[in-house]
């Protein structure tokens, strides 16, 4: 993994998953979600060969850094906020040989 030292994870994200539905505008269900882990995290920076080849699935996303080992299981049906915005999960790459981070791609919710 690109990421050697924990003193680079310096940014603060929230994962939520959902946990049942609430009442929205005009009685319509929303799905309702709550905090499950709020861990450090890093960006990892794109190269423009990488962006250039990237299918129209991984156009406009992020790509996170943070330490694999977690209160609980990241899972790609949760939902990343940052800074107030909210991303789906489209990857997990964990590190399987250390266990040391995991890169996690994220694109914007609409």
């Amino acid at each position: 993994m690109a990421l050697s030292r924990t003193g680079k994870l310096t940014k603060r994200m929230i994962f939520k998953k959902q946990n049942g539905y609430k009442k929205g505008v005009n009685g319509i269900k929303e799905p309702n979600y709550e905090e499950v882990i709020k861990p450090w995290f890093a960006y990892k920076q794109k190269f423009l060969n990488e962006i250039k080849s990237e299918s129209t699935v991984y156009k406009n996303t992020l790509n996170i850094i943070i330490r694999q080992r977690q209160k609980e299981i990241v899972t790609p049906d949760w939902i990343a906020e940052i800074d107030g915005n909210e991303y789906q999960i489209i990857e997990i790459n964990p590190d399987v040989e250390n266990d040391d981070f995991m890169l996690i791609v994220l694109k914007a919710v609409h």
